[in-house]
């Protein structure tokens, strides 16, 4: 079964109104709460459901566990396992009839946001931030939360546009009681880091290798599969795995996107399909953000700069051509460093803030007039990275507070813009590769080592294929700043004589092409929009006017960026 998304409703009147697709329809009643759901919908796919019974307990289990079944479900409610052992992308929602309680579940790394608000005696829990905030009618804006969204492109902690509504965070386990009050809330699942010594660096890749065959076996499944490929390593590691040189099986359908014709990305792409005898197809993304503008929005809930959901542009194909997506999300953090491995590092802190802050944040801050916020932030961060001291390894220190700051909020909304067409499937966030990483030193993947060697080792044929970031294969990219250097030199005076320079980031595309600086203007400066009653017009378009005489200066895409995504936000859900 396959639902939209489920809500849980106390003293609410009537059907719930604010959804991602159609009406709500009630499952049931338990104790003074009422359990909603919503289908999915031609533009929003959906997730799995499983549910039942049993003992004292009714279940329901929206997501999908991996290499596990509904008995693994019913043995962790009945005490037979951890619920930290379930592996997968999931929430699981229970009521306990003995106790007349209801128990939330998150997984491990939090990849399936669930929501909980409390507004004037009205309590909900649901998987749709805006379906929460409308049934508890919360309407107050949280400044800190949006000042943490400007500043890092993401929310921080648990916070949401509402300040009555909170995510629930990465590993919880939340109890209330049968009117919705909050028991306890408590981690089912603790970091930790002891790298195996005993283990050659040469065996590490060897077990990687072991690992991550496990969990491709069990995320492929028998449903019809796209294989998203970029110029990376990380889309690359997941062909290795999924396919075979001589790989025949109609099962995969493999696609890649630039914006341009010419675009490396593209080439690359196609190159790893015709490795792997993959059908491939090559899009250049074309200017269509703002049509589509409250599918991105329904999809991602406003939790990420809307012109990252690039996804969006090949929604139908997508939709043609496959069941679920393989997407390669977080590897590229697994299998790298943070950038402080063997440093001094007097100040911690500090060093995090450095690598969260976006360039273009000040604009929003002085105008949205949030300095008080900001200051707040930071030292938030401070103690937000306490809670990882017991991690002796500074650079996995920094890799966990990443993974539950950076990947909960920020990576793992984007993976909901795929679910316009088909299921995202998360291999890098398995349990098995989480717990194998915690054993892995981290000199073994500095600088993507142990990648690189993977992939030499068990698919030399991807290894020869370039990899973007140094325009080299696997075999040559360490040549970079040495043989490599004039055919860089090269490339790049060409550029200048020809004036031939490409786009790099999509809001380049949205902006500039088309309709683009119409529809923006438009978004930005319509009378009446909300957004004027935080920033004068007149602020906004002496910022238009700078960004267009200058676009790559002082970050002015990216605050365009999430003005364009607050403005489209506050007139679909504020």
């Amino acid at each position: 079964m396959r639902v939209g998304d489920l809500l849980l409703t106390w003293n609410s009147e009537g059907t719930p109104a604010a959804g991602r697709s159609t009406g709500w329809s009630q499952i049931g009643r338990f104790g003074p709460g009422v359990l909603w759901q919503q289908a999915p919908s031609e533009h929003w796919y959906g997730f799995p459901l499983q549910s039942g019974q049993t003992g004292p307990w009714h279940y329901w289990l929206l997501g999908e566990l991996t290499g596990q079944t509904t008995n693994h479900i019913e043995a962790a409610l009945n005490g037979q396992i951890e619920i930290a052992e379930l592996n997968g992308h999931f929430t699981l929602w229970a009521w306990h009839n003995t106790t007349q309680q209801w128990h939330l579940w998150t997984n491990r790394l939090g990849t399936f946001h669930a929501y909980l608000g409390q507004e004037n005696g009205r309590v909900a829990a649901g998987t749709f931030c805006p379906g929460v905030a409308g049934a508890i009618g919360a309407q107050a804006l949280d400044w800190y939360g949006l000042t943490g969204f400007f500043s890092w492109g993401f929310f921080p902690q648990d916070h949401t546009h509402f300040d009555a509504v909170r995510m629930l965070r990465p590993a919880t386990h939340t109890v209330l009681d049968s009117n919705g009050r909050l028991c306890t809330q408590e981690r089912t699942w603790q970091w930790w880091h002891r790298p195996d010594t005993g283990r050659n660096y040469d065996d590490t890749v060897a077990e990687f290798a072991t690992h991550f065959a496990a969990v491709m076996a069990d995320q492929v499944g028998p449903e019809k599969v796209a294989l998203p490929i970029s110029g990376g390593l990380d889309s690359r590691t997941i062909v290795a795995a999924a396919t075979a040189p001589s790989h025949t099986d109609a099962q995969f359908w493999a696609y890649t996107y630039g914006y341009g014709p010419k675009s490396i990305e593209t080439k690359i792409g196609r190159a790893i399909g015709q490795a792997r005898n993959l059908p491939c197809d090559s899009f250049t993304i074309p200017p269509y953000l703002f049509p589509a503008l409250p599918t991105v929005l329904r999809c991602v809930e406003g939790f990420q700069d809307v012109t990252q959901s690039r996804q969006a542009a090949i929604a139908a194909q997508l939709r043609q051509n496959a069941d679920v997506v393989l997407a390669g999300h977080w590897g590229d953090v697994w299998l790298d460093t943070m950038g402080v491995l063997g440093k001094e590092v007097p100040d911690l802190a500090s060093t995090v803030l450095h690598k969260l802050e976006k360039g273009g944040r000040h604009w929003l801050i002085d105008n949205f007039g949030l300095q008080e916020q900001s200051e707040q932030l930071h030292e938030r961060v401070k103690t937000d990275l306490a809670h990882y001291a017991d991690l002796a390894d500074l650079d996995f220190r920094v890799k966990a507070f990443k993974t539950d700051h950076w990947s909960w909020r920020w990576t793992t909304a984007s993976v909901r813009m795929f679910q316009t067409a088909v299921l995202p499937r998360l291999p890098f966030y398995d349990n098995r590769l989480v717990d194998f990483f915690c054993t892995v030193p981290s000199e073994f993947v500095h600088k993507r080592q142990l990648q690189i060697d993977y992939l030499k080792r068990y698919a030399p044929d991807l290894a020869r294929i370039t990899w973007q970031q140094y325009r080299a294969n696997l075999y040559q990219y360490q040549h970079f700043r040495t043989w490599l250097l004039p055919a860089r030199i090269l490339r790049k005076a060409k550029r200048r004589l020809t004036g031939q320079q490409s786009a790099e980031r999509n809001w380049e595309v949205q902006f500039f092409k088309g309709e683009g600086p119409t529809q923006l203007r438009q978004m930005l400066l319509t009378p009446g929009l909300h957004i004027h009653e935080f920033v004068r017009p007149a602020a906004i378009e002496a910022m238009l006017a700078e960004f267009y005489a200058a676009p790559l200066t002082q970050g002015r895409g990216y605050s365009l960026s999430m003005l364009l995504t607050l403005t489209s936000w506050l007139e679909q859900y504020g």
